[in-house]
């Protein structure tokens, strides 16, 4: 008790910094360049045009299974689609090969939601039990290095522009030999955010040795205590190049972010070693407006920017003669995605997978 109130004025003033806001709070500004763009088209869904090859241009409700399989096999680890629980699952994993961890995540989600890293057949039978919506499985990339790489290239243009590079620093902590794991999170605002989440998930009274690091969440997601940070220095002419490449062999793709694994920056250049994880569509973010010190004059400068894009291509792509997606099937597909999806159920309390001590 004495820590929180020792530290109740450091934490407000932490919790004030723009990457703290309620989604909402951040992009309420947008609705009024919204407005205004949607006035310039004469149309309210500008947006579902800019991606003719992703459903609603990957404004939201669109398959992630559906926009991997555009990107080239070269770049992506082997992602498999269930439309429903799977009763057989112990079989399909021992058919198939696979060998854990993998990648559980939702065919339509968003913000990371439900997605988790599951370390035995027995813990990915508990994530799906009673799940109803259809989820994917993948493989886990074993590259070190994560990004989210928003990119945007005009139809007729070769070569294309990354817009943002951003970085991704993951929950780690790391042992003294006398604190629990709850201590250790204490310590940090960011991290201590995520404790009631956790609880259930690993056992935070757990005392790890000193100069130990463990991994307390692996998914790399802002809303469960990854750090983003600003990477837009690694932005050059072969980078621009590598993601025009892969883009252009993407039919209907011209705006999105593409969410990476490298083992090496050099990898960003040259695209060896280097696993695409998902593509999204139209509402990508460019993560790096959440780092620190970044400033909220140039987080809206672009997210404006990213927008205008979107319009201009909206506007282009509908001249060629896509189409804008009806206000019916729009209403239609915001009700299925924001009111029918429900979650996958967590491991037991107080589990703590072996591979996250490294």
């Amino acid at each position: 008790m004495y820590f929180v109130k020792k530290n109740s004025l450091a934490d407000f003033r932490e919790s004030l910094r723009f990457e703290y806001w309620p989604v909402w709070l951040v992009y309420l500004p947008s609705l009024f360049f919204w407005a205004w763009f949607a006035m310039k088209s004469r149309a309210l869904l500008y947006m579902t045009a800019a991606n003719p090859g992703i459903e609603m241009g990957g404004f939201f409700g669109e398959s992630k299974k559906d926009i991997l399989d555009k990107v080239p096999d070269q770049y992506k680890p082997k992602t498999w689609l269930f439309e429903d629980p799977i009763h057989h699952l112990a079989s399909f994993v021992r058919d198939h090969n696979l060998t854990f961890p993998l990648i559980l995540k939702p065919n339509v989600g968003e913000r990371g939601s439900g997605v988790e890293k599951v370390n035995s057949l027995p813990e990915l039978q508990q994530f799906i039990q009673n799940k109803e919506e259809a989820y994917l499985l993948q493989e886990c990339s074993s590259y070190p290095q994560e990004y989210g790489i928003l990119f945007c290239q005009y139809p007729g243009e070769k070569t294309g522009r990354v817009l943002s590079i951003t970085g991704k620093r993951f929950m780690e902590l790391h042992g003294d030999g006398h604190s629990t794991l709850r201590e250790l999170m204490q310590k940090n605002y960011r991290f201590r955010k995520q404790i009631d989440r956790l609880e259930s998930r690993i056992d935070l009274d757990l005392v790890p040795t000193a100069g130990q690091s463990i991994l307390a969440e692996p998914i790399g997601n802002h809303s469960r205590g990854t750090e983003f940070t600003n990477e837009n220095h690694l932005i050059s002419e072969a980078v621009n190049q590598l993601f025009s490449s892969i883009s252009l062999q993407m039919d209907g793709f011209y705006y999105g972010r593409f969410d990476i694994k490298v083992k090496s920056e050099k990898d960003l250049e040259t695209g060896e070693n280097l696993h695409i994880l998902e593509v999204n569509g139209t509402t990508s973010e460019a993560g790096h407006i959440y780092s620190r010190n970044y400033g909220i004059y140039n987080a809206y400068r672009d997210i404006f920017q990213g927008m205008k894009m979107v319009q201009e291509l909206g506007t282009i792509n509908h001249k060629n003669g896509v189409a804008y997606t009806s206000m019916s099937t729009f209403i239609r597909t915001l009700r299925k995605h924001f009111f029918q999806v429900k979650s996958p159920k967590h491991l037991p309390a107080n589990v703590i997978p072996d591979s996250v001590f490294t």
